[in-house]
């Protein structure tokens, strides 16, 4: 276990990594709508099945219709900014990027951001300079910050843990 399993890091840009992120939104989405009663829930929930089994320009198709549907007036579950992380997401497809690299968040940080919980299992065996790493987000209003992925407008990413995020290490 090393900072980047706890961080994240850059990898390779793909269109394989990019509709992969867009699946797991559609889960999300899914998710979201099941609990809903709008009345385009069936078109939705088709939509997203289609999606999260094609590959192509059926992906794109059946993304952009449900972009359409979410940002239909009927639509209620947009989900927090789905549709504009989708339309990027799908924008990104269209340019080559076979030579770029991107940040990945780790599943931490993705838990930090979210709010969910973690367990750090045997936490006496992580080196201390992983465990150094999260001393300033366990301080009262603790935060993280990402120096490895680089400076945003001059200034290290810092992320502010969501305030449902709990952290349990165990030994």
């Amino acid at each position: 276990f090393d900072t980047t399993d706890l961080l994240g890091g850059f990898s390779q840009v793909s269109e394989t990594g990019t509709m992969e992120t867009i699946k797991e939104l559609v889960t999300d989405v899914t998710r979201n709508v099941i609990t809903s009663s709008c009345n385009e829930k069936r078109l939705v929930l088709e939509c997203c099945r289609e999606i999260r089994k094609c590959q192509g320009e059926d992906f794109v198709k059946y993304t952009e219709k449900l972009i359409s549907l979410l940002e239909s007036g009927n639509a209620s579950f947009n989900c927090g900014g789905v549709v504009s992380r989708l339309k990027s997401l799908l924008d990104t497809m269209d340019k080559d990027r076979s030579s770029m690299f991107e940040w990945r968040n780790s599943p931490f940080v993705e838990a930090l951001i979210q709010g969910k919980w973690v367990v750090l299992d045997n936490a006496n065996l992580i080196s201390p300079s992983v465990l150094d790493r999260l001393n300033p987000l366990l301080e009262q209003r603790g935060v993280l910050v990402l120096d490895e992925r680089g400076h945003v407008n001059g200034s290290p990413v810092v992320i502010t843990p969501h305030p449902e995020f709990r952290l349990f290490m165990t030994m």
